[in-house]
C-alpha cells in the first residue's frame, strides 16, 4: 500500500505474516518480518508488535541507543503500565535480532 511513497534509497519495513504479496522496488531497502508472528507466539502480546518493529527501525540505522528507549518507556509510560517494560524491551531486543 505504501511502497509507491517511499523515496530513492529508502526503508521499507514490511509484515511478511499477514502480508503475502512482498513489495517489487529495487532502488529501496526492503525488511520483510514476521511481526504478527513473533509478537503473538514468541512474545505472547500482539501489542507489542510495533515494539518489535522499533527494535528492527533502531537497529538498521542507529536512529537511538536501546539504553535511550527503555528509559523514554519508563518516562512515556503511566506507572501502573511499567510492569510491561520488560516485555516491551524483549520486543524491541526480538526487534533488534531480526536482522
Amino acid at each position: 500500500k505504501f511502497e509507491s511513497r517511499v523515496k530513492k534509497d529508502g526503508i521499507l519495513i514490511w509484515e511478511s505474516t499477514m502480508i503475502k504479496e512482498p513489495p517489487t522496488r529495487n532502488d529501496i531497502k526492503i525488511y520483510a518480518v514476521p511481526a504478527v508472528e513473533k509478537a503473538t507466539h514468541d512474545l505472547k502480546n500482539l501489542k507489542v508488535m510495533n515494539m518489535l518493529l522499533l527494535g528492527l527501525l533502531v537497529k538498521i540505522n542507529n536512529i537511538v541507543k536501546k539504553e535511550t528507549l527503555v528509559q523514554a518507556l519508563k518516562e512515556a509510560l503511566p506507572e501502573r503500565h511499567h510492569h510491561l517494560i520488560p516485555l516491551n524491551v524483549k520486543a524491541i531486543e526480538m526487534g533488534m535480532k531480526l536482522i
